[in-house]
C-alpha cells in the first residue's frame, strides 16, 4: 500500500536486494507477517547435525546453519528494522491511526477475538485504500462464518496487491477459494462448480506447495498431491515449514469441503508443529481455526 504518496514497508521490502548467495530478504510483507522465504541456494544448504535428524525432518535449529547465512539473516533484521523506523518517521497523523487499528487488529486476532479484530480492520479499511496490512480482515470474516463477505474483502485485497507489487496474491487467493467454497456448501450450492468456476492464477506462483494448493482448491490436484509437494519440498529438514504451512492449507481446504475429521487432523497437526515463530501470524492461525471450531488442542 502507499500511504499519501510514502512507500509502505512491504514495498520497501520489495526494494531490498538478494544477496550473493541466494538468501532472500522477504519476498513480501503482508503487513501482519512477512511471509519469509529465506529460500537459500540448494547447494548453500547445510548438512543436518546427524542421519537421524536427516530422516526425522525436524524444524531447522540455529547451529543447522553456517556462520554466513548467520550473519545475512542478522543484516537482514537490521535492514528491516531501519526501514520500519523510516516508515513509521513518514507518516502523517491519520496514517498512523489507520496503522494502530490494524496492530490492534492483528493483536485481537493472535488473542481469539475475532469480533473486536473485525472491529478494528473494518475501521481501518474505511479509512484508507485498499492495504496489504488488512488482509486479516478475509480471514477473520472466514473464521465469523461470514463466508462471502470475506471472498468478497479478499478480492479487494487481491486486486490491490497484484496491481501494486506485480506479484500473485496466492494466499489471499487460496483464503478466498475457501470461503466461496464453503460459502456455497452451507447454501446448498454445487461446490465441484464453484471450484471449477475459480480462476486459474493470473500471475506465475513459484512456490510449488501454495500453487498446488490453489490448484487443489479449484478442483485439479488431490490433497495427496499436496502432500506429496510438501514431502519433496521439506526434504531433509524442513528449513522453510513446508509441512506446517501444507498442514494448515490441507486443514483449511478439508474444512471448506465439510470434511471435519481430516480438518481437524491437519489443524491440530499444525498446532503441534514446531516451525513458525509465536510473533509470526501463521502460528496462530491453526490455533484460531481449532478454536472458531471449538478443536482441542492437545497439550
Amino acid at each position: 500500500m502507499v500511504l499519501g504518496g510514502r512507500l509502505s514497508v512491504a514495498t520497501l521490502l520489495l526494494s531490498l536486494p538478494a544477496t550473493a548467495s541466494g538468501f532472500l530478504i522477504p519476498s513480501f510483507c503482508r503487513g501482519c507477517t512477512a511471509r519469509a522465504w529465506c529460500s537459500a541456494a540448494a547447494a548453500d544448504r547445510p548438512p543436518s547435525a546427524d542421519a537421524a535428524r536427516r530422516r526425522s525432518r525436524l524444524p531447522l535449529k540455529k547451529e543447522d546453519l553456517p556462520d554466513e547465512t548467520l550473519r545475512q539473516m542478522a543484516d537482514a533484521g537490521r535492514a528491516l528494522k531501519e526501514l520500519e523506523e523510516e516508515y513509521w518517521k513518514s507518516l502523517d497523523p491519520d496514517e498512523i491511526a489507520i496503522e494502530k487499528k490494524c496492530a490492534a487488529g492483528l493483536a485481537c486476532l493472535k488473542a481469539g477475538m475475532l469480533e473486536k479484530g473485525c472491529e478494528y480492520y473494518t475501521s481501518a479499511a474505511d479509512l484508507s485504500p485498499p492495504s496489504a496490512r488488512t488482509w486479516p480482515l478475509g480471514v477473520i470474516l472466514y473464521y465469523l462464518g461470514r463466508y462471502e463477505e470475506a471472498a468478497v474483502r479478499l478480492d479487494t485485497d487481491i486486486r490491490s496487491f497484484e496491481k501494486q507489487f506485480e506479484e500473485c496474491a496466492t494466499d489471499e487467493r487460496i483464503w478466498q477459494a475457501a470461503a466461496w467454497i464453503r460459502g456455497a456448501r452451507e447454501a446448498g450450492a454445487d461446490v465441484e462448480q464453484v471450484a471449477a468456476a475459480l480462476p486459474p492464477l493470473p500471475i506465475s506462483e513459484p512456490n510449488a506447495l501454495r500453487r498446488t494448493v490453489y490448484n487443489m482448491f479449484r478442483g485439479g490436484p488431490t490433497p495427496e498431491d499436496v502432500q506429496q509437494v510438501a514431502k519433496v519440498g521439506a526434504g531433509g529438514i524442513d528449513y522453510f515449514g513446508v509441512d506446517f504451512f501444507s498442514e494448515v492449507f490441507l486443514g483449511l481446504y478439508h474444512d471448506a469441503h465439510g470434511n471435519e475429521l481430516e480438518a481437524e487432523t491437519y489443524i491440530l497437526a499444525a498446532c503441534g508443529n514446531t516451525y513458525p515463530n509465536p510473533d509470526d501470524l501463521w502460528y496462530h492461525t491453526p490455533r484460531i481455526h481449532a478454536k472458531a471450531r471449538n478443536w482441542t488442542i492437545p497439550g
